[in-house]
């Protein structure tokens, strides 16, 4: 319901290009919605089109079934239902409840492994992953699983009366009604971006949770639906409009997915302060500090894994990219620091004059 009312009535905020949308180079097949087809890694020809799912989720400690060379190669990329961890099979399931045919999940459609073909197969996959999270149709973000292992259906639920209540009243500042919705507690759910304790601690997410243009979470007690226009509970069914806080407005995914639309919301808002989100410097800085609050499982990867966001940020802006700073506000680039103790990294990853260095 959500996602279908998102693609016919919010085409002017979340984007939806499917006849242009190439599809990334491997995704798995669910099949279609109707009868049974097993999953399969699809290889994409030249220029195929299509829409497709991506799964945000961390993998956990003990790595669970993924693609290798010998694997990819020996099986023709059919995947076993029993060989999968459990998110990638309910991740599959709801992909295919959806109505969409594809989903892209890191672990399976990248090559995984240290060996030449899985090396150069990275290097390909990583430089178009800021095209995949944003001609995504939808993130499927599992939030609160600290492993694949865990699976995200099935779960027992606290109980819940879901009985969605509004009232219409007039705020104190303005005659114009209102409407004040009544539901679960959800107060924790007015910063996207501060939440998701468990995947929000993995520096790849943020780029998922920035490029993609609508997201449904599986959190511990009840689904959530976000997009440009709206925030839906499974606790209150009923379609809210973003809560009109700071923490809404500053939000970066408004001005990285449709960039006019965000800048005309905020030039046409009742809160011109915050009109700084526009600036692609102080954007940047803003998801800088998010970032390196984050971990990553490969030290390596501390550049790549923000490489999708610098690289819509350079398409928008014109700026000149270096290693985590931008020359045009070399100024600010330059003045970081560190709170706590740093670690050197075992392997050169940025110059000693960049944030990414520590």
């Amino acid at each position: 319901m959500w996602l279908q009312k998102c693609l016919q009535e919010h085409r002017e905020s979340c984007p939806r290009n499917p006849a242009t949308a190439l599809l990334p180079s491997r995704v798995i097949d669910v099949g279609p919605a109707e009868g049974f087809q097993a999953p399969y890694i699809h290889v994409s020809k030249a220029n195929e089109t299509g829409e497709w799912a991506i799964l945000s989720h961390c993998w956990g400690q003990k790595i669970g079934y993924v693609t290798t060379s010998a694997n990819l190669h020996s099986g023709l990329g059919s995947l076993q239902h029993d060989a999968l961890p459990a998110t990638i099979n309910d991740a599959i399931k709801i992909t295919r409840d959806m109505g969409l045919r594809y989903l892209w999940v890191d672990s399976i459609c990248i090559v995984q492994g240290s060996d030449i073909e899985a090396h150069a197969d990275w290097m390909v996959e990583s430089s178009r992953m800021r095209d995949y999270y944003k001609n995504s149709v939808v993130c499927i973000a599992i939030d609160d699983a600290a492993s694949d292992e865990e699976g995200f259906l099935g779960h027992t639920r606290p109980a819940e009366v879901r009985i969605p209540v509004s009232t219409q009243y007039c705020p104190q500042d303005t005659d114009a009604p209102s409407t004040l919705y009544i539901g679960t507690d959800i107060a924790h759910w007015t910063s996207m971006m501060d939440y998701r304790p468990i995947l929000s601690s993995r520096g790849w997410t943020l780029q998922e949770e920035v490029l993609t243009p609508r997201t449904l979470h599986f959190t511990a007690k009840q689904l959530v639906w976000e997009c440009q226009r709206h925030q839906s509970y499974e606790s209150n069914m009923t379609a809210q409009s973003w809560p009109m806080n700071d923490s809404f407005h500053e939000m970066p995914k408004r001005y990285f997915l449709v960039p006019d639309f965000g800048r005309n919301y905020i030039l046409s808002s009742d809160y011109p302060f915050i009109a700084k989100v526009l600036d692609p410097g102080d954007r940047w800085i803003s998801m800088v500090i998010n970032y390196t609050k984050r971990s990553l499982t490969v030290q390596s990867d501390w550049l790549v894994a923000i490489g999708g966001l610098a690289q819509e940020l350079q398409a928008q802006s014109g700026y000149n990219y270096c290693a985590g700073i931008w020359a045009e506000d070399i100024h600010r680039g330059l003045l970081w620091r560190l709170y706590g103790l740093g670690q050197t990294p075992k392997s050169y990853i940025a110059p000693s004059w960049s944030w990414a260095a520590l």
